[in-house]
């Protein structure tokens, strides 16, 4: 994935596969608005942590629904409102 810097604005439509990307986000930090995980893609989420750049772009290239929420996360621009847009959540006030 090329640009995943870019963070959809609020009419962007997201996919559902990517929204409930972003909700599992959300939840493996415990932030309001996400779903408690567990299983394969806590451990996903979990290895991305500990990632140093060459390994978190492979897992990126391998898990692109997945890199791009945890990419915008990371990003400077992004963070966990644009998380939560991703999610099709409101930004927290």
């Amino acid at each position: 994935m090329d640009s995943m810097e870019t963070i959809p604005d609020a009419q962007t439509p997201i996919s559902p596969e990517v929204a409930a990307a972003a909700r599992d986000l959300l939840g493996y930090y415990n932030i309001p608005g996400g779903t408690m995980i567990g299983g394969f893609r806590k451990k996903l989420f979990s290895l991305w942590e500990s990632a140093d750049p060459y390994n978190w772009a492979r897992l990126a290239e391998a898990f692109p629904i997945e890199g791009a929420v945890v990419a915008a996360m990371s990003s400077p621009a992004g963070g966990v409102s644009a998380v939560r847009r991703l999610a099709g959540l409101k930004p927290e006030a």
